[in-house]
């Protein structure tokens, strides 16, 4: 599955479509993505919550290996780990996200995003470390199974 239409059709629901993130761009290794920060993602002091931070730099830094060269085929990963540095405070109301892949084996990859502002400002950054489901580990993935939610 490589379609930018259908992940942001996979990520519109549950709490993936409450934090709002949309990929723009999507190939092997690499994605990026914007999210438009609204009233639901501030904290009691009116600023972002880290925890949006946290969840999208992991679904950024998960995309990174997912990407699959076959169309009805995807890969899958979990999150082993995400260490995440909140490093300033954004201007303006859009967040951009960045993610490249940045090692892969047979089972696990790494990889590293960062979060800006409109004006390129550094708001966080990421440090992920994911493994695939079965198959996932090469480019042209699995076939997707009838009746799954990825059948779309």
């Amino acid at each position: 599955m490589n379609d930018i239409d259908v992940i942001n059709h996979l990520f519109s629901g549950g709490f993936n479509g409450v934090l709002g993130m949309k990929v723009t761009e999507w190939s092997l290794g690499y994605v990026k993505a914007r999210m438009e920060i609204s009233e639901q993602h501030l904290n009691p002091l009116g600023r972002v919550h880290g925890g949006v931070y946290c969840s999208i730099l992991d679904m950024a830094c998960g995309l990174c290996g997912n990407y699959c060269t076959v169309d009805g085929n995807m890969r899958s990963m979990v999150t082993v780990s995400l260490t995440t540095s909140f490093v300033g405070k954004p201007s303006g109301k859009i967040l951009w996200i960045e993610g490249q892949q940045i090692s892969g084996g047979r089972s696990i990859f790494t990889s590293n995003a960062t979060i800006k502002d409109d004006e390129g400002n550094l708001v966080a950054h990421a440090t992920g470390t994911f493994k695939w489901g079965k198959g996932s580990h090469l480019p042209e993935g699995v076939p997707i199974k009838e009746g799954s939610e990825f059948n779309v």
